[in-house]
């Protein structure tokens, strides 16, 4: 990816993946701010090796259920094209209930022709470039157990299709190394 946009020096602090199951909370974690989430996010970088070869264009739209208390439910509709089909896109809805005990996680319930589809959700990130792009890393995993759906995955997704600036990346890219995944 080429940016022209100036280069943030920024530094990243994560948190570790966390245990959905205990729902224990990392005491240094600042969690976003109260409805961030809501809008678009695309994605820009993923680990999840099926959509870095087979999809372009993948968005997540985020929205709370009703007129919810936050930590509230939310739902999601995501979307993409896949590049065997750049006329289509794919479209599938969820529903995304608040991890108890955790910040910024949730249960994500596919519904539709997914529902037998489910993964625990985590910001492991969260920030700003230096042109005010907002930027989340988040990391899926299946629920123990799951026999369907794809392996976990770290995303960096952005408010912005071109992501966050080159600086920015490089210093996710750093701090997840740092945590102990070098991919």
């Amino acid at each position: 990816m080429t940016s022209h946009r100036s280069e943030s020096k920024a530094t990243v602090k994560f948190r570790p993946p966390p245990s959905f199951i205990e729902g224990v909370q990392d005491k240094s974690w600042t969690p976003t701010p109260e409805n961030w989430l809501y809008g678009s996010w695309y994605m820009t970088h993923t680990s999840q090796q099926y959509y870095w070869e087979r999809t372009k264009n993948f968005v997540i739209q985020y929205a709370p259920v009703m007129n919810g208390v936050w930590p509230c439910s939310n739902q999601e509709l995501v979307s993409l094209t896949p590049l065997s089909q750049p006329e289509r896109i794919y479209t599938a809805f969820g529903i995304d209930f608040p991890v108890a005990g955790l910040d910024d996680a949730w249960l994500c319930q596919c519904t539709g022709h997914l529902s037998h589809i489910s993964d625990h959700v985590a910001f492991l990130a969260w920030g700003a470039d230096s042109q005010n792009v907002d930027w989340v890393v988040l990391y899926s995993t299946p629920l123990p157990g799951a026999t369907v759906g794809l392996p976990a995955q770290v995303a960096i997704m952005s408010r912005e299709r071109f992501g966050p600036d080159n600086s920015m990346v490089e210093a996710i890219r750093k701090a997840l190394c740092a945590a102990g995944d070098s991919d």
